[in-house]
């Protein structure tokens, strides 16, 4: 482009090195922070709110409260040896997981360590009540224990949750893969939000997961972005490795995996007081507010 820098055109040159420097600036201080976490991803905002979801208010407001309860840790051993019991078959997680660990700084973990004390006893309690439910899935499905934390990292128990690329409710799980794995979905209904089915629904998928790509972070980055985004990824970079796709992942996804390493040391990390969450109803009588299907008050009857 020509500029003509004659005298009553100096005014309009500086404006175009000013424009231009602020752009470069704005760019090199984009890719300086790009690591750090954006305090508005939702799992970063569940984590936050966990304390102000309408769902859980009402659920810990009908509980009786234990003063001095704990959560139980699932691990009494050291945080170094915490890779070693993430176990599938006989495959270890330490050898799944090296990259958030060593080569990529986990700014998620001391997002988590930074809230702990205000989000953490309610998280733990939610788990602590729900895990029931997530053991005895896991278990049917031979999946790890420490896949329970997928639905504390993506919704911290909000099922209202969803997180910008399709995933809805506790295990924030999209609407292709709910349906192949027997939820309903229509108009008055959204099973995602359902704990006990989208629980047997999304530990059926990651086994499913785990069986194609024999790597959990490849699993859990499938699992949050589906399976073509990361075989797309994995054939452009002729490398089946979650370090050779992560630049090209959405962000989101990268949120994820990072967001549940983190989860898992900050479970195992300390006890934290806690309420005991056990829902006490004494009615006979319950306002419908909406349309409703007689199934799903007859499983809640039952």
């Amino acid at each position: 482009m020509y500029i003509d820098i004659s005298k009553n055109k100096t005014p309009l040159l500086k404006f175009y090195f000013t424009f231009l420097f602020a752009f470069l600036f704005a760019i090199t201080y984009g890719q300086k922070n790009k690591k750090k976490v954006n305090y508005e991803t939702v799992y970063a905002i569940e984590f936050k709110q966990i304390k102000e979801c309408p769902y859980n208010i009402k659920l810990i407001s009908l509980s009786e409260t234990v003063s001095g309860k704990k959560w139980k840790n699932h691990y009494e051993g050291s945080m170094s040896d915490l890779d070693t019991i993430c176990q599938f078959n006989n495959n270890f997680l330490c050898s799944s997981f090296p990259t958030n660990s060593n080569h990529l700084t986990n700014e998620y973990l001391i997002f988590y360590f930074s809230l702990k004390k205000n989000s953490c006893p309610t998280l733990f309690s939610l788990l602590n009540y729900y895990q029931n439910i997530i053991d005895t899935n896991l278990q049917t499905n031979n999946l790890p224990k420490e896949l329970k934390l997928i639905p504390a990292v993506c919704s911290a128990f909000n099922p209202y949750s969803f997180n910008g690329i399709g995933g809805v409710g506790f295990w924030h799980l999209n609407y292709p893969q709910a349906i192949k794995y027997g939820l309903l979905i229509d108009e008055l209904v959204d099973e995602r939000k359902d704990f006990k089915k989208s629980t047997q629904a999304a530990t059926s998928y990651l086994k499913d997961l785990y069986l194609i790509y024999n790597n959990w972070e490849l699993t859990l980055a499938a699992y949050s972005c589906g399976v073509t985004t990361v075989n797309k990824y994995i054939n452009r970079s002729k490398e089946k490795t979650y370090e050779a796709i992560y630049p090209n992942l959405p962000k989101e996804t990268r949120d994820f995996v990072q967001a549940f390493v983190a989860m898992n040391y900050i479970a195992n990390y300390d006890n934290y007081g806690s309420v005991q969450i056990n829902p006490i109803i004494a009615a006979d009588t319950i306002k419908i507010e909406r349309k409703l299907l007689y199934k799903s008050l007859k499983d809640v009857m039952q």
